[in-house]
C-alpha cells in the first residue's frame, strides 16, 4: 500500500508562562502529536533517543502510558517510553535525536531537535505506513511475552502497548516448571492458574492469549504450550512427553521455545512448531533444518522473551521491545479467534521477522502447504521481499537446508513507500524437498532490530516419496535420549519416564527404518 510521505512539523510555541510553567532551570518542554500519514488517525508510539545520554534529566509530563523498555545493548541499555497520540515531556536544553516508532509496518522517524532553555516545542509527527499485511490475511504475533496479567483491569494497558507496537496477538507466557506450580507476586516465577490460563481478551481485532512456557527448574524455556485448559506441571526434562500428550488431549498445540525443540516429539508429530527467532536473531536452525530434512512438518514462530514484573505499567526489560521479533500467521477467519490462530500455526502458514515481509510460493503453494509431483520437473518459484528500506545483506531460497538461490541486496534509507522487490524463476526438483526463504539483512533503522526473516517451509513430494535426508537422520539419532538415561532422571515420575521412553523408542525406530529402507516408506512423521 502506497502512503503519502512521512512529515514532521516543529513549532516554537512560546518562551513565557503559562507554557513554561513547571519547567526547571535549563529545561525545555516538548509537546508531541503522532498520527498516521495516510489516514490521519491518532497513534500511540514508542519513543527513544539515538544518544542514550539524552535520557539524563528526562521527565514525562503528560500522555505517557507508563510502559517503558530497557533493552540490553552490549554492556549498557537502550531505553524507550510508550506514549499516547498526544504527550509532553521536559528535557535539558541542547541537541537531541528523537526516535518515534509505531510498529514495523510504519517507517520510523528520527527527528533532530535543539531546544533552548525555557523553549516549548510542538512536534507534529505523521508516520507513513509502507504496508498493511492484514489486508492480505496476515496477523502479527509475539509468542514469548513474560508479562504478568492477574486482573482484567490490566487488559487496557496491555492493549495500549500492543497498539503502540501494532501487534495483533500477545501470547503471555508464565514460568511453568520453574515456578514449581506457585502463583506468586514479583518479577518472574509464576504459573497460571486454570482460570488465568483460560482468560483470553480481545479488543479491536487484537488478542491477548495466555500460554505456558515450560522449563525444568533453573533452566531456560524449553516448551511452548497453547490452547489447552489445564496448567502443566513437571520438574524434569523427561517430563516433556507426558506434558505434551496432556496438552494435545485438551486440543492444544506444543512448540519448541527459544530454538529448543524436543527431537522425538517433533519426529512423532506431537511438537508442531519451533521458536526459531528470539533474542537477537535466529535460534538453533540446525535442529530445525534436520527435522524438516526427515519429513517433519514444523511451523516457524518467533518471540522476544520480554520480561516484566507483576504490576501493570511497569518497566519491561530484556533484549528487545515487544513484537520486535514476531511472526505472521495467515488466517481465513477473524484475528480474535484463538482456535483459528492455533490451527493456522499448526498448519505452518507463518513467517518470522524483525520487520520485513517475506513471501514465498512454489507453483502457487505457500508456507505450510504441500505440492505433489508425479515425477521430477521444474517448479515456478515466486519470492517477494518488502520493508521500510532496502535491507542489505542476502536473500536465500533454501532446499533441504542448502541455498539454491541467493541474491546480495543493496542497503538504503527508509522512505514513505518503503522497499519492495519480486523474483520469479524456475527450479529443477529431482527429489522430495522442503523449500523456505530466508533473509539475513544488514541495514538497521532507528530503534529497530537487524532485518531478518524466514518463512515456514513449502513441502514438495516427488513420486509419492517422503522428504528424507540420511545425514539429517543420523544427526538426530544422536540427539534422542536412550532408555537408561531417561530411567536415571530422578525428578520425573514413573509415568513421565514411561512416556518419555515410549517417545524415544518410537522416534528411533522411525529413523532407523528409514535409514534401512531409504526413502521407500510413504508415511511422514
Amino acid at each position: 500500500m502506497r502512503c503519502p510521505a512521512a512529515a514532521v512539523s516543529i513549532l516554537l510555541l512560546c518562551q513565557a508562562a503559562p507554557c513554561t510553567a513547571g519547567l526547571r532551570a535549563g529545561e525545555a518542554r516538548i509537546g508531541l502529536r503522532i498520527s498516521d500519514a495516510g489516514s490521519g488517525a491518532p497513534l500511540g508510539a514508542r519513543l527513544g533517543f539515538a544518544d542514550q545520554d539524552a535520557w539524563n534529566g528526562f521527565r514525562p509530563l503528560s500522555g505517557f502510558t507508563g510502559w517503558a523498555i530497557r533493552k540490553r545493548c552490549g554492556d549498557g541499555h537502550a531505553v524507550f517510553w510508550y506514549v499516547g497520540p498526544e504527550s509532553s515531556f521536559a528535557i535539558p536544553a541542547g541537541p537531541r535525536r528523537l526516535q518515534v516508532l509505531a510498529g514495523p509496518e510504519r517507517v520510523p522517524a528520527e527527528l533532530s531537535i535543539d531546544p533552548q532553555p525555557r523553549e516549548v516545542l510542538a512536534l507534529d509527527v505523521r508516520l507513513a505506513r509502507w504496508c498493511r499485511l492484514e489486508e492480505s490475511g496476515w496477523v502479527s504475533a509475539d509468542a514469548h511475552l513474560h508479562i504478568a496479567r492477574f486482573h482484567s483491569g490490566d487488559d487496557r494497558v496491555l492493549f495500549d502497548l500492543m497498539d503502540a507496537e501494532d501487534l495483533d496477538v500477545a501470547m503471555l507466557a508464565d514460568w511453568a516448571g520453574r515456578s514449581k506450580g506457585r502463583l506468586r507476586p514479583g518479577w518472574g516465577e509464576w504459573a497460571w492458574t486454570a482460570e488465568l490460563l483460560g482468560a483470553r481478551a480481545a479488543r479491536d481485532g487484537r488478542l491477548i492469549l495466555p500460554v505456558q512456557d515450560w522449563a525444568p527448574p533453573g533452566k531456560a524455556c524449553t516448551l511452548k504450550l497453547m490452547g489447552h485448559r489445564t496448567p502443566v506441571r513437571g520438574l524434569s526434562r523427561c517430563s516433556q512427553a507426558a506434558i505434551v500428550e496432556k496438552v494435545i488431549a485438551e486440543g492444544g498445540l506444543a512448540s519448541g521455545s527459544l530454538g529448543r525443540i524436543h527431537i522425538a516429539g517433533a519426529l512423532l508429530g506431537r511438537v508442531r512448531a519451533s521458536e526459531i527467532l528470539a533474542i537477537d536473531g535466529f535460534r538453533n536452525l540446525g535442529d530445525f533444518y534436520d527435522l524438516l530434512g526427515v519429513g517433519c512438518r514444523i511451523a516457524a514462530i518467533a518471540g522476544t522473551d520480554v520480561q516484566s514484573s507483576i504490576a501493570s505499567q511497569t518497566i519491561v526489560e530484556y533484549n528487545a521491545p515487544p513484537g520486535s521479533e514476531r511472526f505472521y500467521v495467515h488466517l481465513d477467519d477473524e484475528p480474535g479467534d484463538a482456535r483459528s490462530l492455533i490451527a493456522a500455526i499448526a498448519a505452518g502458514r507463518t513467517f518470522v521477522t524483525t520487520g520485513p515481509s517475506l513471501e514465498l510460493e512454489i507453483d502457487g503453494v505457500g508456507p505450510g502447504g504441500e505440492l505433489r509431483l508425479e515425477r521430477p520437473k521444474k517448479v515456478e518459484v515466486r519470492l517477494r521481499l518488502a520493508w521500510a528500506a532496502a535491507p542489505g545483506g542476502e536473500l536465500r531460497l533454501c532446499r533441504n537446508g542448502e541455498p539454491v538461490f541467493a541474491r546480495r541486496l543493496a542497503a538504503g534509507h527508509a522512505g514513505a513507500d518503503g522497499y519492495a522487490q519480486r523474483w520469479r524463476f524456475e527450479l529443477d526438483l529431482d527429489r522430495s524437498s522442503w523449500l523456505a526463504a530466508r533473509l539475513d539483512g544488514e541495514r538497521v533503522l532507528p530503534g529497530m532490530e537487524r532485518p531478518v526473516a524466514h518463512t515456514s517451509p513449502v513441502y514438495v513430494l516427488v513420486g509419492g516419496l517422503p522428504i528424507f535426508e540420511p545425514g539429517c537422520a543420523r544427526r538426530l539419532l544422536e540427539r534422542i535420549a536412550g532408555p537408561a538415561e531417561i530411567e536415571q532422571s530422578g525428578f520425573a515420575s514413573p509415568g513421565e519416564r514411561a512416556a518419555a521412553i515410549r517417545w524415544a523408542r518410537r522416534a528411533r525406530a522411525l529413523l532407523l527404518e528409514r535409514l534401512d529402507r531409504g526413502a521407500s516408506v510413504t508415511d511422514t512423521p
